[in-house]
């Protein structure tokens, strides 16, 4: 380790898929590492399994004294009894966002951004990268199926993030090439106004690095461009004639999507992908591209591209129960609940398909209610499950119902967590649709353990 390397580095929150990752990585380059989760689980008894010690009350003495950096999530509270006694002791203390932005700085970043599909696209970025023998390192938001874990650890120039707009993390980072896969307001609860959501997004196109890469689609182009003066731009789409890459000639069967890759005149053929929806494809596409603009030539990022497996909670075939299968998404804005039950009905036509969706957070559900309810609307049945407030306070009037009234289904529950079992058993459902980002994952499993 250099001298400013830290030596012994503590997570507040290391349960965290983004804190777990931080946490691997520290420990392989030569810390020592430890730290504090609310509740077991299956990410921190891996930490454990690989020596990093893990507890799971509120106990600052349980704090080693030579810790020298101090990292946290947002979602502890400021006043977290840890949190304050490593602030008396003088510790550096830094958020997740601030320890990957210094991480990011030793590494040729590829960072992917947006309020949807950047899970996907990164961990599709750094599998194709990895095909090609890059030994690229990987933050990813999501277990990649490929590795099983959501760090790929790697003595590569290369390193690929997940860029969180949440809390404005991604604000942190000064990458070499940046996919923008949407610009949809969410996170209303830290930005406050659409203006100030569409703001931070042209401040992290900025901070791409001078000569750098932004692959984003042509309409983001158009509203970032002021933005983008000092990067070459690539635009990439689904079947769209105005954007360098798209997909083309897209087909589907047995569940697996086949299409055509067009960049600017020349035609890759026969590219396939085993993952659901036309939003993967075009995810894959943004991934390629990006894989290109690293070094990969684009003919073998074209063919690794169908032995890439997905990431956990995206669209997630778990398992079946009593004979139905069950699908896990962590859908949970409206236009992820409208790509997953679109994606469902592509795939699984005339069976009896059953949404269950979780609100997750008040304020999301107040700002979007119109827009979860119309996309849920094109199921026939939905089981709404109660709001999952995670780091949020209840706001008056803001519940499960806020949405449930204005979901016009031919069929319609509202039950908590406890009572869905029961009554799935009486539906019979072909297919169970899982999804949010709360623990509803824990329910749709907990059903395969029967």
């Amino acid at each position: 380790m250099s001298p400013s390397f830290p030596r012994c580095v503590y997570f507040v929150g290391i349960g965290g898929i983004g804190m777990s990752a931080l946490a691997r990585y520290f420990k392989q380059a030569g810390a020592e590492v430890s730290g504090y989760d609310l509740t077991e689980t299956e990410l921190t008894r891996a930490l454990v399994a690989e020596g990093i010690g893990v507890h799971y009350e509120d106990r600052p003495e349980l704090i080693p004294a030579e810790v020298d950096l101090a990292v946290y999530t947002p979602a502890v509270p400021s006043d977290f009894g840890e949190l304050r006694a490593l602030r008396e002791a003088g510790v550096r203390l830094v958020k997740r966002a601030e320890a990957l932005g210094v991480i990011s700085r030793r590494h040729r970043t590829l960072a992917v951004a947006g309020t949807h599909g950047k899970t996907t696209t990164s961990a599709m970025a750094a599998y194709l990268l990895r095909e090609a023998d890059t030994d690229a390192v990987a933050f990813l938001g999501g277990i990649a199926a490929n590795y099983d874990t959501n760090y790929l650890p790697g003595a590569g120039e290369w390193l690929v993030v997940e860029a969180d707009e949440y809390d404005r993390s991604f604000l942190q980072l000064n990458p070499r090439i940046a996919v923008v896969t949407f610009v949809e307001p969410d996170h209303m609860d830290i930005y406050g106004e659409v203006s100030a959501f569409e703001d931070s997004f042209r401040e992290f196109v900025g901070r791409v690095e001078g000569g750098g890469l932004v692959i984003t689609k042509p309409d983001i182009a158009r509203e970032l461009r002021t933005s983008l003066e000092h990067v070459r731009v690539q635009t990439y789409g689904v079947e769209d004639a105005e954007a360098e890459w798209s997909a083309e000639r897209i087909e589907v069967g047995d569940g697996v999507y086949t299409f055509d890759l067009r960049h600017g005149e020349r035609v890759y053929p026969g590219l396939s992908l085993a993952m659901p929806g036309r939003h993967n494809v075009e995810n894959a596409v943004a991934a390629i591209a990006a894989a290109a603009g690293a070094g990969v030539p684009v003919e073998q990022a074209a063919g690794s591209l169908g032995g890439f497996r997905g990431v956990q909670r995206r669209f997630e075939f778990v398992g079946t129960w009593r004979g139905a299968r069950v699908i896990s998404d962590y859908a949970h804005h409206p236009t992820e609940v409208k790509a997953s039950i679109t994606s469902a009905k592509a795939m699984f036509g005339s069976y009896r398909l059953i949404g269950i969706f979780q609100p997750h957070l008040y304020s999301r559900t107040r700002d979007f209610a119109e827009g979860f309810a119309a996309a849920l609307s094109d199921l026939q049945t939905v089981v709404m499950l109660e709001l999952y407030p995670a780091r949020e306070l209840p706001i008056a009037g803001v519940s499960s119902m806020t949405i449930f009234s204005n979901i016009t289904a031919g069929e319609k529950y509202l039950v908590d967590s406890s009572e869905a079992p029961d009554l799935l058993r009486v539906l019979d459902g072909d297919v169970l649709l899982f999804m949010g980002a709360g623990d509803i994952d824990g329910l749709a499993r907990s059903l395969l353990d029967e």
